[in-house]
């Protein structure tokens, strides 16, 4: 054992993982390090001087990089319907570009590799970041995987997002000490698709509480309808509203643009939960985020007494949305929306 290095494994991005754990189990004193180049699969499709020329670049990059000196602990834990677990433990390399990649490879081959043959089922991801010098940050998230989980989890995992907007902020470096990703598997019928959206009807009065009507379509199973009670503003007589109904996962709340590091950090985690079903009313008027707050409904003319720049303007400006949230056991997926008028009071 060389105390200054560390076993470089380099992968197309699937099935890796099963060769690097069988090293370690092998040489349990050795620091592993593995680089899987799932953004550029399949390689069996492209020419030989392709992908002499990816592994080159891959292997030099491992190779200019201090394993040793800054590396990051992960855990990922899969759990399967049937209950089955695996659990898989390496060490990546610290680096702003490197890591997040190492996450996202990580994770897929392991999905590929556990979780190859599931298809039509939920899921929820829970991961924690614990980073030097701050609070950890955790994430739960619920998905459905109509053609298997490995796509949508590596595509929109909040928490795999995260990593990389970390690693890369604008502000300041950040330390990431250790990653924990824990991934369980469900059946298909706790999912929900939003397909229809209406009200009794189409006109309402200020500060009318109505009831909104969401039909929902379940897997395998018949169409419902549940109310949801809104109550209109009062302050928006002769105004046209749009309301949308949508799954947490896919509606992000506005947050001020961060002027620090911790803002930052606190802007990230800026959606709902898969399992949320959330009623957007889009107001009139405009909001503007300036100086680390977000100001809403505010009328024209005094955004224009602002005096905003034209860059400062087209960053800090958009339509103030008010969100309603209801919990909900099933993950929601799908999207509707409607325009209502308030009545103009006399």
């Amino acid at each position: 054992m060389n105390p200054l290095s560390a076993i470089g494994i380099f992968d197309s991005g699937i099935g890796g993982l099963t060769v690097a754990r069988e090293i370690a189990r092998q040489l349990p004193q050795e620091t592993l390090v593995y680089l899987g180049d799932t953004a550029r699969l399949p390689y069996g499709s492209k020419s030989a001087e392709t992908i002499i020329r990816y592994a080159v670049r891959n292997v030099s990059f491992l190779a200019r990089t201090d394993l040793t000196a800054r590396t990051v602990p992960m855990a990922l834990t899969m759990t399967t319907r049937a209950g089955n677990k695996r659990v898989y433990k390496v060490r990546l390399a610290h680096h702003r570009l490197l890591t997040p990649r190492l996450v996202r490879s990580i994770v897929a081959s392991a999905v590929d590799e556990a979780m190859g043959d599931v298809t039509h089922a939920t899921f929820t991801v829970k991961t924690r970041l614990d980073l030097a010098g701050k609070k950890p940050l955790t994430f739960t998230e619920h998905f459905y995987a109509g053609g298997g989980v490995g796509g949508p989890l590596t595509l929109y995992a909040r928490g795999l997002k995260v990593v990389g907007a970390l690693m890369d902020n604008p502000f300041a470096p950040v330390e990431l000490k250790r990653v924990d990703i824990q991934v369980d598997t469900h059946y298909a019928h706790e999912m929900v698709q939003i397909i229809g959206l209406r009200l009794s009807r189409n006109r309402v009065s200020p500060g009318e509480r109505v009831n909104v009507y969401v039909t929902f379509r379940p897997h395998g199973g018949a169409e419902y309808t549940r109310a949801y009670a809104v109550t209109i503003p009062a302050d928006l007589s002769g105004s046209m509203l749009k309301l949308e109904a949508a799954g947490g996962d896919k509606v992000r709340r506005e947050v001020a643009t961060p002027e620090n590091l911790d803002q930052y950090i606190r802007s990230l985690d800026n959606t709902y939960s898969g399992r949320d079903l959330v009623l957007s009313l889009h107001l009139p008027g405009q909001g503007v985020k300036l100086r680390g707050k977000v100001l809403n409904g505010l009328p024209d003319s005094v955004v224009d007494s602002l005096n905003l720049g034209t860059e400062v303007r087209a960053e800090a400006l958009f339509h103030p949305v008010k969100h309603l949230v209801f919990k909900d056991s099933r993950v929601i997926s799908g999207k509707k929306t409607l325009r209502l008028r308030v009545q103009r009071e006399e």
